[in-house]
Protein backbone atom coordinates (compact mmCIF):
# COMPACT_ATOMS: atom_id res chain seq x y z
CA UNK A 1 0.00 0.00 0.00
CA UNK A 2 1.41 3.50 -0.70
CA UNK A 3 0.29 7.04 -0.55
CA UNK A 4 -2.60 8.28 1.71
CA UNK A 5 -4.15 4.55 2.15
CA UNK A 6 -0.84 3.38 3.27
CA UNK A 7 -0.64 5.90 5.69
CA UNK A 8 -4.48 4.99 7.28
CA UNK A 9 -4.05 1.38 6.94
CA UNK A 10 -0.33 0.80 7.62
CA UNK A 11 2.10 -1.16 5.71
CA UNK A 12 3.74 -5.04 6.35
CA UNK A 13 6.85 -5.14 8.20
CA UNK A 14 9.70 -7.22 6.97
CA UNK A 15 8.35 -10.17 8.46
CA UNK A 16 5.13 -9.76 6.33
CA UNK A 17 3.07 -8.79 9.42
CA UNK A 18 0.82 -5.71 8.94
CA UNK A 19 1.51 -2.64 10.96
CA UNK A 20 -1.32 -0.49 12.08
CA UNK A 21 -1.66 3.01 10.48
CA UNK A 22 -0.54 6.55 11.33
CA UNK A 23 -2.63 8.96 13.49
CA UNK A 24 -0.93 12.28 14.10
CA UNK A 25 0.52 12.97 17.61
CA UNK A 26 1.97 16.28 17.09
CA UNK A 27 5.41 14.73 18.62
CA UNK A 28 8.12 14.14 16.06
CA UNK A 29 9.64 10.87 17.90
CA UNK A 30 5.59 9.37 18.70
CA UNK A 31 5.26 9.95 14.81
CA UNK A 32 8.49 8.00 13.99
CA UNK A 33 7.57 5.07 16.47
CA UNK A 34 3.89 4.72 14.98
CA UNK A 35 5.41 4.96 11.36
CA UNK A 36 8.34 2.58 11.60
CA UNK A 37 7.46 0.10 14.74
CA UNK A 38 10.31 1.27 16.40
CA UNK A 39 12.67 4.25 18.13
CA UNK A 40 15.54 3.03 16.94
CA UNK A 41 16.08 4.10 13.29
CA UNK A 42 18.48 1.62 12.43
CA UNK A 43 16.69 -1.03 13.90
CA UNK A 44 15.96 -2.77 10.22
CA UNK A 45 19.73 -2.88 9.85
CA UNK A 46 20.61 -5.56 12.13
CA UNK A 47 22.68 -2.90 14.31
CA UNK A 48 20.65 -4.42 17.46
CA UNK A 49 19.85 -1.83 20.01
CA UNK A 50 23.05 -0.05 19.20
CA UNK A 51 21.92 3.13 17.91
CA UNK A 52 25.17 5.29 15.67
CA UNK A 53 24.56 8.95 16.39
CA UNK A 54 22.36 7.89 19.78
CA UNK A 55 23.09 11.59 21.04
CA UNK A 56 20.75 13.07 18.70
CA UNK A 57 18.14 10.88 19.85
CA UNK A 58 15.71 10.36 23.02
CA UNK A 59 16.39 7.32 25.00
CA UNK A 60 13.75 4.55 24.47
CA UNK A 61 12.67 4.63 28.25
CA UNK A 62 12.47 8.80 28.01
CA UNK A 63 9.58 10.51 28.91
CA UNK A 64 9.37 12.65 25.70
CA UNK A 65 6.98 14.78 27.64
CA UNK A 66 9.04 16.08 30.16
CA UNK A 67 11.53 17.23 27.25
CA UNK A 68 12.30 20.99 26.69
CA UNK A 69 12.14 22.56 23.12
CA UNK A 70 15.62 24.57 22.60
CA UNK A 71 15.95 27.72 24.40
CA UNK A 72 15.35 31.29 23.18
CA UNK A 73 19.30 33.76 23.08
CA UNK A 74 19.34 36.86 23.32
CA UNK A 75 22.05 39.09 23.83
CA UNK A 76 21.67 41.24 26.66
CA UNK A 77 24.13 44.93 26.35
CA UNK A 78 25.42 46.27 28.79
CA UNK A 79 28.02 48.77 29.32
CA UNK A 80 31.12 48.55 31.83
CA UNK A 81 29.59 50.97 34.17
CA UNK A 82 26.95 48.67 34.53
CA UNK A 83 28.86 45.54 34.75
CA UNK A 84 30.99 47.59 37.25
CA UNK A 85 28.23 48.41 39.35
CA UNK A 86 25.81 46.19 38.80
CA UNK A 87 21.90 47.19 37.32
CA UNK A 88 18.61 46.21 36.38
CA UNK A 89 18.03 46.02 32.84
CA UNK A 90 14.16 45.95 31.28
CA UNK A 91 13.95 43.88 28.60
CA UNK A 92 10.58 43.19 26.46
CA UNK A 93 10.35 39.73 24.57
CA UNK A 94 7.78 38.34 22.38
CA UNK A 95 6.62 34.59 22.81
CA UNK A 96 4.75 32.19 21.34
CA UNK A 97 1.66 30.45 22.81
CA UNK A 98 -0.26 27.20 22.11
CA UNK A 99 -2.39 29.55 19.83
CA UNK A 100 0.43 30.61 17.81
CA UNK A 101 -0.55 33.99 19.38
CA UNK A 102 2.39 36.02 20.06
CA UNK A 103 2.72 37.46 23.54
CA UNK A 104 4.65 40.74 24.56
CA UNK A 105 6.55 40.24 28.47
CA UNK A 106 7.99 42.28 30.49
CA UNK A 107 11.37 40.80 32.03
CA UNK A 108 13.77 42.46 34.36
CA UNK A 109 17.07 40.96 34.61
CA UNK A 110 19.51 41.68 37.60
CA UNK A 111 23.25 41.84 36.67
CA UNK A 112 25.58 41.26 39.54
CA UNK A 113 28.36 43.67 40.17
CA UNK A 114 31.93 41.92 38.51
CA UNK A 115 29.59 40.28 35.88
CA UNK A 116 31.79 38.72 33.31
CA UNK A 117 31.32 39.54 29.48
CA UNK A 118 29.44 35.85 28.04
CA UNK A 119 28.01 35.15 31.00
CA UNK A 120 24.72 33.32 30.68
CA UNK A 121 21.23 34.38 32.90
CA UNK A 122 18.81 31.47 32.72
CA UNK A 123 14.77 32.10 33.33
CA UNK A 124 13.64 28.20 33.07
CA UNK A 125 10.34 28.17 31.10
CA UNK A 126 9.53 31.43 30.34
CA UNK A 127 10.03 31.06 26.28
CA UNK A 128 8.11 29.68 23.00
CA UNK A 129 5.75 26.81 24.08
CA UNK A 130 4.43 25.58 20.87
CA UNK A 131 2.92 22.21 22.09
CA UNK A 132 0.65 21.17 24.74
CA UNK A 133 2.78 18.77 26.01
CA UNK A 134 6.58 20.31 26.24
CA UNK A 135 7.31 22.57 28.72
CA UNK A 136 7.52 25.86 27.79
CA UNK A 137 11.55 26.77 26.43
CA UNK A 138 14.11 28.39 28.61
CA UNK A 139 14.89 32.11 27.64
CA UNK A 140 18.95 32.51 28.22
CA UNK A 141 20.47 36.07 28.24
CA UNK A 142 24.01 36.15 27.09
CA UNK A 143 25.69 39.67 28.43
CA UNK A 144 27.70 41.36 25.93
CA UNK A 145 30.11 44.13 27.15
CA UNK A 146 29.43 47.52 24.95
CA UNK A 147 32.51 48.95 23.55
CA UNK A 148 33.78 51.82 25.70
CA UNK A 149 35.73 54.97 24.63
CA UNK A 150 37.85 55.28 27.09
CA UNK A 151 37.98 51.73 29.56
CA UNK A 152 38.65 48.17 27.52
CA UNK A 153 38.54 44.74 30.08
CA UNK A 154 41.35 42.39 29.92
CA UNK A 155 39.90 39.58 32.26
CA UNK A 156 39.54 41.20 35.70
CA UNK A 157 42.05 44.43 34.65
CA UNK A 158 40.97 47.67 33.65
CA UNK A 159 43.00 49.26 30.45
CA UNK A 160 42.57 52.93 29.90
CA UNK A 161 43.41 54.42 26.97
CA UNK A 162 43.83 58.44 26.58
CA UNK A 163 45.79 61.34 24.42
CA UNK A 164 48.15 63.11 26.10
CA UNK A 165 50.64 65.76 24.90
CA UNK A 166 54.09 65.59 23.67
CA UNK A 167 55.58 67.87 26.26
CA UNK A 168 53.56 65.40 29.20
CA UNK A 169 54.87 62.47 28.01
CA UNK A 170 58.36 63.37 28.16
CA UNK A 171 58.27 65.09 31.36
CA UNK A 172 57.11 63.91 34.72
CA UNK A 173 52.84 64.35 34.54
CA UNK A 174 49.93 64.07 36.54
CA UNK A 175 46.67 62.06 34.57
CA UNK A 176 43.85 62.68 36.24
CA UNK A 177 41.49 59.43 35.30
CA UNK A 178 37.76 58.70 35.86
CA UNK A 179 36.77 55.64 37.32
CA UNK A 180 33.22 53.41 36.36
CA UNK A 181 31.95 54.18 39.99
CA UNK A 182 32.52 58.27 39.22
CA UNK A 183 35.42 59.11 41.55
CA UNK A 184 38.83 60.27 39.96
CA UNK A 185 42.20 58.96 40.47
CA UNK A 186 45.15 61.33 39.82
CA UNK A 187 48.11 58.27 38.24
CA UNK A 188 51.45 60.07 38.60
CA UNK A 189 53.68 59.32 35.13
CA UNK A 190 57.14 59.07 36.65
CA UNK A 191 58.58 57.81 33.19
CA UNK A 192 58.91 58.59 29.78
CA UNK A 193 55.83 57.39 27.92
CA UNK A 194 56.19 56.16 24.46
CA UNK A 195 53.44 56.32 21.66
CA UNK A 196 51.46 52.83 22.02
Amino acid sequence: MYGHTGLEEGAKNKNGNQRSGYNCQNNACETFRMFFGTNNPFGDVDLGESVPFCSHLPNHDSDVKSQNVSSCVFHLLCSLEELYNGCTKIVKITRKGLTDAEEAKVFKIQVKPGTLNDTEIKLAEEGDQEMIDEKASDIIFVVKEKPHPSFSRKGNDLLYTTNINLVDALTDCTLCIPTLDKRELLVSCIEIIGPH
